[in-house]
């Protein structure tokens, strides 16, 4: 049932923002997408597998620095798209994932 709540809330954002014109990246999508097939970028393999997985930090909840330069690129990207703007990516590798001892 949560999940019929989390698509009902993402149809009635992206229509609101498709009527005024905004730039929308899905969160929800992305990263489910990620848990089901992973991420390759830059070279670099990622998933949403907890402490390996380079995404998801030690309390499995939050991004890890290179996760959240990820989600930023997502942004970056759905700006560029919908205003025609060239907004730089963030190079991913220049932020740390899970920091092993």
């Amino acid at each position: 049932m949560t999940l019929d709540y989390v698509n009902a809330y993402n149809t009635t954002i992206k229509s609101v923002a498709a009527s005024k014109g905004l730039a929308v990246f899905d969160a929800f999508t992305f990263l489910n997408d990620i848990k089901q097939h992973g991420l390759l970028i830059n070279g670099v393999s990622l998933n949403s597998n907890y402490i390996s997985g380079g995404i998801f930090s030690l309390d499995g909840v939050h991004l890890t620095p290179r996760g959240y330069a990820i989600v930023a690129n997502q942004f970056i990207s759905a700006i560029n798209k919908q205003y025609n703007s060239n907004i730089p990516a963030a190079d991913i590798t220049a932020y740390g994932g899970v920091k092993f001892p």
